[in-house]
């Protein structure tokens, strides 16, 4: 983990309560940046309170936002929480996109859920997102998950 990132992060993170004070407000891509940079942190604790923040904000979470804290619950091995973030996703009607499934896929075959993960092939193809113009990202997880 990099401090020096991570104090950034904080810096920006209390820049934008004032700002708020003044009547300005930050957009979704700003939250989507923080919440972002406390992923790569591994303060993913942090992103997920950011993320609950943005409806609050009156702002809308985009495909963006999402996937970024998709990402980041996957990455720290909080899979259910990742699952159960992609379907409320869906019942919020952002689409998915390919960045969406890849890492789904990723989650998949690390937890093991080969099955699965092939399923989500074909659900890719179903829903228009080819995937086998984009197979060297999402071959190898599951080659490796065939190997675990």
């Amino acid at each position: 983990m990099d401090t020096a990132w991570l104090a950034e992060l904080i810096k920006l993170e209390n820049y934008l309560t004032p700002c708020q004070v003044r009547g300005l407000k930050p957009c979704i891509i700003s939250y989507s940046s923080l919440i972002n940079g406390y992923c790569k942190n591994g303060k993913v604790e942090e992103a997920w309170c950011l993320f609950l923040e943005v409806p609050h904000k009156g702002l809308d979470y985009n495909v963006v936002t999402y996937n970024t804290m998709l990402h980041g619950l996957f990455r720290a091995g909080r899979f259910a929480e990742g699952l159960k973030l992609f379907k409320d996703m869906q019942a919020q009607q952002v689409i998915p996109d390919l960045v969406t499934y890849t890492t789904l896929l990723n989650g998949l075959c690390i937890n093991k859920q080969i099955v699965d993960a092939f399923s989500l092939l074909h659900i890719m193809e179903d829903k228009g997102v080819n995937p086998d113009n984009h197979i060297r990202y999402t071959h190898p997880w599951i080659v490796q998950g065939w190997k675990i």
